[in-house]
């Protein structure tokens, strides 16, 4: 077979498994097929870009026309030609799964530009009775010519044989490096957990022992545990500053609950009594003199 170009001619003498690509882009989603069957005159639609021989290319689809209103239009389009290649030279078949329309044609790309099919190959009330649409491009390339004139075409042939192996090795390097990186990640946040939790065991280490002795006599009443670090931010970290809390005290430190207030309040006054009887009992002196008399007893007056 025979490619030509403006300025240079193309033998393929190769099997063709070398020379295609396929892609395939497929649109089953409800609401982007809807968008498409109901588009607008002039109104485009892009496939994702995808990689052949070298090159970046993407499907462009009108499905109400570009050139005719109406007219299903489905271009091949080259992202873009870079500055050291002069032509492109390929057979493209275009396809639409759905309807079993296709259309081959011969192109050569000397700058950015689709290479559609015919106008009317398809029908917008054609596409409509169908749940998905699938566009297909098989692509044989014949032919590269650089700004030099050279024939680069083997080059880029090797560039699209080598390609998937080289994708696959770097996904599977990008994996192993991701694992790496997730250990790592997992084992920095165990060593932050177990710092924090040293870091919390010295803090309640270090409380205050007054501090400490209020929340187990908190902790002694299930209900009241709850509120220990409520007392503490607002100042009433030990028994003496405890035992000052008055009704209106209690429900200014945010203590909603009616039953939890009654309960605070008894544990105060109760706190309070036990107080006032430790200052009642006995105070007992042991006093000897030089004589060895006896110690003196006193008792003192609450």
């Amino acid at each position: 077979r025979l490619w030509f170009s403006n300025s240079s001619l193309f033998r393929i003498d190769q099997p063709m498994d070398r020379r295609e690509v396929a892609f395939e882009w497929r649109t089953d989603d409800p609401a982007k097929l809807n968008k498409m069957k109901s588009a607008k005159f002039n109104e485009r639609f892009e496939s994702h870009l995808f990689s052949a021989f070298g090159f970046r290319w993407f499907l462009q689809l009108y499905p109400h026309g570009y050139n005719n209103k109406g007219s299903v239009e489905l271009y091949l389009s080259l992202a873009a030609l870079p500055p050291k290649i002069k032509c492109i030279s390929l057979s493209r078949t275009l396809y639409c799964i759905e309807t079993k329309t296709e259309n081959t044609g011969n192109f050569t790309f000397t700058k950015v530009h689709g290479a559609g099919w015919p106008v009317n190959q398809l029908l917008n009330a054609d596409i409509q009775r169908h749940a998905s649409l699938t566009f297909k491009v098989s692509m044989g390339l014949a032919g590269v010519i650089d700004v030099d004139d050279d024939d680069v075409t083997e080059s880029h042939l090797n560039m699209n044989q080598e390609r998937p192996k080289a994708s696959v090795d770097s996904l599977l390097k990008q994996q192993q490096i991701m694992a790496v990186r997730l250990d790592s990640l997992t084992t920095a946040v165990d060593k932050n957990m177990q710092r924090m939790n040293t870091m919390e065991e010295e803090k309640q280490q270090a409380q205050h022992p007054e501090q400490q002795r209020l929340k187990s006599w908190l902790e002694s009443t299930n209900c009241l545990a709850v509120y220990y670090d409520t007392f503490v931010v607002h100042g009433f970290s030990d028994f003496a500053k405890f035992a000052s809390l008055d009704i209106q005290g209690i429900k200014n430190i945010g203590v909603a609950d009616l039953q939890h207030q009654v309960l605070i309040l008894g544990k105060v006054l109760e706190l309070n009594r036990n107080s006032a009887a430790d200052n009642d009992d006995l105070e007992i002196l042991d006093n000897t003199d030089k004589e060895g008399e006896p110690a003196r007893k006193k008792r003192k007056l609450g």
